[in-house]
């Protein structure tokens, strides 16, 4: 008998981003097929770690109707979005077919020729005529993306950044793979399978290789700080969660990451056996819970504890930026400057990136009406980017760069309005007035990929 039950994720956004579908990093060529890789990042799985893996195999797509079909090994991928961005989730997905089995250790059983289908479509109004069309009489309307466990089909839509959208398939895909190769004939809690799939749909993607559960350096959604504000100002009552009686996503998510990865993996084996008995032998979640984990009330004090270290380092101010690893991110901006932030203060900053896109630093922050940032323009000229009265202006520097394929860009605070600016051989002292002190990056009209990010 099919269960029907409601895999979703509600989370989606009515913000507007510069999109582009190009792969994070140049892949390198290869055979053909799946193998497991470290991509970067920190990432765990429920009984294993480093679930990383890669695909450089081919990707068939066909035009149907307006839209795009794209076939991979595993699955299949109907998509309404532009043809890069397709070809860029199909590929992902089909790396992830490995990691997810890592994961989960089993996959789905699939016939001769049959393949997992995953629909991307455009918008909220084709989303929801879509699941009709597969008779799918009541669909979910506040949400994102859905698994009906009776078509076996992933949906979902389009979502204002482009990492969301690859964690968005990636998390309604966990719940396919969940269901379709765990826990058949079982239906877990809520809590518990939002849980996972939120953890591990955050990712590392760097074009052919896929890293879950990563701990990005930035992302526009924020989840663990969105669960840490909660905790904060609510409490944790995991009892309840685990009874069922009501959760938050990202406290689900945030309660999944610490059983599997706090103190080095402590508790995942203990976590591993709660998983098997929920969705292998069917055991009730809030008993297998206390079987092996013990009282659900003893972990609040030690998540929330862990929670205000376990955050992203960075936060967006403006669109949009995409985690890549542990280590690089991309930003893009279409005639504007846009920057991204570290969440504290930092004497030290630096980053890599290639020309000829015009890349630099935040050196200054308060908030998104008052900061200033150091430019490499593709002059050669740096120019700071200041934001302290009622418009933003472009200030000249004493600095210009020699031309180069690849700039490393750095700062050292000298003191609370100061820096020391070097790019590749070049330094120069900087002045940014009476903003606060504050580190990240900053592009201008660009397509970059930022490298080698570090600070202390």
């Amino acid at each position: 008998m099919s269960l029907r039950v409601p895999w979703i994720l509600t989370l989606a956004f009515s913000l507007v981003g510069f999109g582009c579908g190009e792969d994070e990093l140049d892949a390198s060529s290869g055979a053909g097929g799946s193998t497991s890789s470290a991509a970067g990042g920190s990432s765990s799985s429920a009984g294993g770690s480093d679930p990383g893996s890669c695909y450089t195999g081919s990707i068939e797509s066909v035009d149907s109707s307006g839209a795009s079909i794209a076939t991979t090994p595993h699955y299949e991928l109907y998509s309404e979005i532009d043809n890069a961005q397709t070809e860029t989730i199909a590929r992902m997905l089909e790396a992830s077919w490995q990691a997810f089995g890592d994961y989960f250790h089993v996959h789905p059983m699939l016939a001769a020729g049959e393949r997992q289908k995953v629909n991307l479509y455009v918008d909220y109004d084709n989303w929801q005529a879509g699941m009709m069309a597969d008779g799918i009489s009541n669909p979910p309307t506040n949400a994102g993306g859905y698994f009906d466990p009776g078509t076996r089909v992933a949906y979902l839509y389009q979502q204002p950044t482009l990492y969301y959208t690859r964690v968005l398939a990636l998390h309604e895909a966990a719940h396919q793979f969940h269901l379709l190769g765990r826990a058949k004939g079982h239906s877990p809690p809520s809590w518990y399978v939002e849980g996972i799939a939120e953890h591990i749909s955050r990712h590392d993607w760097d074009g052919s290789c896929v890293r879950l559960g990563a701990l990005p350096l930035l992302s526009q959604e924020d989840a663990l700080a969105v669960a840490l504000e909660s905790v904060q100002n609510n409490g944790l009552d995991l009892a309840s969660i685990v009874n069922g009686q009501g959760f938050e996503r990202p406290v689900a998510m945030a309660a999944t990451r610490y059983f599997e990865t706090a103190d080095e993996g402590a508790l995942a084996a203990n976590y591993q056996e709660f998983e098997d008995a929920v969705d292998i032998d069917g055991v009730d979640a809030a008993t297998a819970f206390n079987n092996f984990l013990g009282m659900p009330s003893s972990y609040d004090g030690p998540i929330e504890d862990w929670l205000n270290n376990e955050q992203e380092p960075m936060s967006v101010v403006f669109l949009e930026w995409t985690h890549v690893s542990s280590t690089s991110v991309r930003g893009r901006a279409a005639g504007v400057l846009t920057v991204a932030r570290l969440k504290k203060p930092t004497q030290h900053f630096e980053a890599r990136f290639a020309a000829p896109g015009e890349g630099g630093l935040l050196i200054a922050y308060e908030n998104a009406t008052k900061y200033v940032a150091v430019v490499l323009r593709k002059s050669g000229k740096v120019e700071k980017f200041s934001f302290l009265g009622a418009s933003p202006l472009w200030l000249s520097t004493s600095m210009s760069v020699p031309q180069a394929n690849d700039y490393h860009m750095s700062f050292q605070r000298v003191d609370s309005d100061t820096i020391t600016l070097t790019v590749n051989d070049s330094s120069t002292d900087i002045d940014h007035g009476p903003a606060a002190a504050a580190g990240g990056l900053a592009l201008h009209d660009s397509d970059i990929l930022f490298r080698d990010i570090a600070w202390d």
